[in-house]
């Protein structure tokens, strides 16, 4: 690397704050949104999970976004999720952006290209230089003066093109086995709703409580654990459950095969578990296929049913229904920070199949879930290749031979 510029990212571009004059009722209608959430889980916007939202056409001037724009979380609760970067590789015609999120414009792509941008800001090392500038104590920020002033390497354009293609094939391919779960997930979806749903009076003997079915229900740590770097496995919250997925990036909390140990004590975290996030993004849901390597937050509850009257792919399909979001949003508590308690997930009533259709669900649905599950080790090994890589790609230790 003794041979890349280190440059200054006010040198680079400028920094802008989001929409801020908008209200409750200006949700749902409009023009595109770019939400905090959206920055935070994805390395590269996506515009599939865009909002809308009725913003005044003075922010639609002021507060735009335009291909090549890096966008940085502002505010958490944690430092760990300040400054998570997303940027945009497409135009979007009145797209605008949360104002607890910073937009970093390049002054041209001469010096910085965007698909470079996408993998240098999500690296350790430039989470090393924002840990150094976030300030806070219960709440977490970071002002544009400090990113402004973070400094980054900077190869010839031609060796970040070479280096964003490395790692853009293997997302590539990270992308088309998701979307392959996506559409499994989806057959699956609707092989529920026909059975239990639209064919409820046939299929379900009964309606029981939660509780009632399930061996346990219980959340993760509430103890504060430290993050170690060199650590093999992960702390994860309900930002890492996405999409009916265990999702990890570059950023998680690393913790000591001890400290994992020592958290699953209480927990048991097993293979069969029913993963349900309970705190901010409420309602996401996975089932562990495999003997998880992570421990979990208390943002999530671990549900362990019974096997008897439901199985965790029964239980998980009836939480992508309607009806179990209804559910979940009328048993939500909190303003500031909502929550779903652990008893109130107990209080929630599922359809109790009979045994022979029970049966039939299982194993119809075993071939989705079998697809799926070898995807997402794929997928993981793909993850894994890419973030081996990304270090020693963005230092320099590894140079891409170029055309």
């Amino acid at each position: 690397m003794s041979d890349w510029e280190m440059v200054a990212l006010g040198e680079l571009g400028t920094f802008s704050g989001g929409v801020t004059s908008i209200k409750r009722e200006d949700y749902g209608f409009g023009t595109p949104f770019l939400t905090y959430k959206n920055v935070y889980s994805n390395w590269r916007v996506s515009t599939e999970e865009l909002e809308l939202m009725n913003v005044p056409q003075k922010d639609l001037d002021r507060k735009d976004c335009r291909y090549g724009d890096v966008f940085f979380t502002a505010s958490s609760e944690t430092e760990d999720e300040v400054a998570m970067s997303s940027v945009l590789l497409e135009n979007v015609p009145q797209l605008t952006f949360n104002g607890f999120c910073k937009r970093f414009r390049p002054h041209s792509f001469d010096r910085l290209i965007p698909s470079f941008a996408v993998y240098w800001f999500r690296t350790r090392r430039f989470r090393g230089e924002v840990y150094q500038v976030v300030n806070g104590d219960t709440r977490f920020n970071i002002n544009q003066a400090a990113l402004a002033g973070i400094s980054m390497p900077l190869p010839s354009i031609a060796e970040q093109e070479a280096i964003a293609e490395v790692l853009s094939s293997l997302d590539d391919k990270i992308d088309l086995l998701k979307r392959q779960n996506k559409t499994l997930e989806g057959m699956a979806e609707a092989l529920f709703r026909q059975w239990f749903i639209v064919l409820e009076k046939e299929n379900v003997e009964t309606w029981k409580k939660l509780s009632q079915v399930t061996v346990k229900i219980t959340d993760g740590t509430h103890s504060t654990v430290r993050d170690d770097p060199d650590g093999s496995f992960f702390l994860l919250s309900a930002k890492n459950i996405k999409d009916g997925q265990v999702v990890t990036g570059n950023s998680e909390r690393r913790i000591s095969e001890e400290t994992l140990n020592s958290l699953r004590k209480r927990t048991q975290t097993q293979k069969g578990d029913v993963l349900l996030t309970t705190v901010g993004t409420i309602g996401e849901s996975t089932v562990l296929h495999e003997a998880p390597n992570f421990e979990l937050q208390r943002s999530v509850a671990i549900i362990r049913v019974n096997k008897v009257d439901i199985t965790p792919n029964f239980l998980f399909q009836f939480m992508q229904t309607r009806l179990f979001m209804h559910e979940v949003d009328s048993r939500v508590e909190g303003s500031v920070q909502k929550c779903l308690f652990l008893n109130a997930i107990g209080d929630i009533e599922v359809p109790i199949p009979t045994n022979k259709k029970l049966e039939a669900f299982d194993s119809s649905i075993g071939l989705f879930r079998s697809k799926i599950t070898n995807n997402q080790r794929s997928i993981v090994r793909l993850e894994a290749k890419r973030d081996t890589l990304l270090p020693k790609l963005m230092s320099g230790e590894v140079r891409v031979q170029m055309d």
